[in-house]
């Protein structure tokens, strides 16, 4: 027995245990180690190489492993994956399911989102979808396709702006030619067809061709004479009748200017009477309250009634004075006037 024989060859199986763990660690095998996980079901067509220990990532990280793979109890419809998800990482229903091989040959379950849709939930413990799993070839193909949509996007839309402007073009000339198309003015004033420039230039023709036989003929050369001088004394006519009426409405707009001083100074003499009115109103209510107060001589023969009584018995003794004066004058005129000496 050699000690120092026996410690090199422990001291290298312990450094080749080390380095096992770093490299499963490294590979991702030990990621899942002491974690605890909940199961999910897969139905695919085929397993493609998965089996128990296969890794399952989304979008690129590990979240778990394959626990088994058998296939349906109806050959036809393919296998059934269970996989086991590490605790707290959610699985979105409607995952794009990948399967690939590393470079050391070991089969990836690989999961993607769909960028371009809105997630409908999440898969629970115990859950199943049913997918069909695409090859690296699939993947790559779906790649450069959304890719080279993404490139022709824009071609697309100018090809479409192209083909809208073709057509506008296309309606433009048909309209063109059904308004430059050859038709008769009798088939118009018919009815059968519509006017368009051809009919429009014919009547044109036949105007300008009667007006060149009017103008021809001297006898309606001169009545057309007569008839401009005719309008021209007209409107010389016309000019005076405007001027006239123009002066007269200068004139009633000054008769007007004064008519309308003279009613702002009778309005103001009557705001003037009125007011003095108001003045003279006010100053019999007060008279009016102190008589019935009974100040004043008014006062007291309105208040007094003895007042009143000793004032009337002294107006019919004086009447009665006055008549007695009235007669002893009459008697002394018919009579003349005693003298006792």
């Amino acid at each position: 027995m050699n000690p120092k024989r026996d410690f090199l060859v422990g001291l290298t199986a312990i450094v080749g245990i080390f380095g096992l763990i770093g490299m499963l660690t490294i590979f991702g095998e030990l990621s899942g180690a002491g974690r605890n996980s909940y199961p999910i079901t897969v139905g695919m067509p085929d397993a493609r190489g998965l089996g128990q220990g296969s890794s399952v990532r989304l979008s690129g990280i590990r979240i778990g492993k394959v626990a088994k793979a058998v296939a349906a109890e109806d050959p036809t419809k393919g296998v059934i994956v269970t996989l086991k998800i590490d605790e707290g990482v959610r699985v979105p229903r409607n995952v794009v399911v990948t399967i690939s091989s590393d470079f050391i040959g070991d089969t990836i379950m690989s999961m993607a989102v769909p960028s371009d849709e809105p997630v409908p939930g999440y898969l629970a413990a115990g859950d199943r979808i049913d997918v069909v799993p695409l090859g690296l070839f699939d993947q790559i193909g779906q790649e450069v396709l959304g890719e080279l949509d993404q490139r022709l996007e824009p071609i697309v839309g100018a090809a479409e702006s192209v083909q809208t402007l073709a057509d506008t073009y296309n309606r433009v000339g048909e309209e063109l030619l059904v308004l430059v198309e050859p038709r008769t003015t009798t088939s118009v004033d018919s009815g059968d067809q519509v006017a368009n420039l051809s009919t429009m230039i014919q009547r044109l023709d036949t105007a300008v061709a009667n007006a060149n036989e009017w103008i021809a003929d001297p006898d309606r050369r001169g009545r057309v004479d007569t008839i401009l001088e005719n309008v021209a004394g007209l409107s010389d006519e016309a000019a005076g009748t405007l001027e006239r009426w123009t002066a007269l409405a200068e004139s009633l707009d000054v008769r007007a200017g004064e008519l309308a001083g003279a009613g702002e100074q009778a309005v103001a003499r009557f705001i003037e009477a009125t007011d003095q009115l108001s003045v003279a109103t006010e100053e019999v209510q007060v008279i009016a309250a102190r008589i019935n107060e009974g100040e004043g001589t008014v006062g007291q023969l309105v208040t007094n009634p003895d007042l009143y009584q000793s004032l009337d018995d002294a107006a019919k003794r004086l009447d009665a004075a006055l008549i007695e004066a009235q007669l002893l004058m009459q008697k002394w005129k018919a009579e003349g006037l005693p003298i006792r000496l």
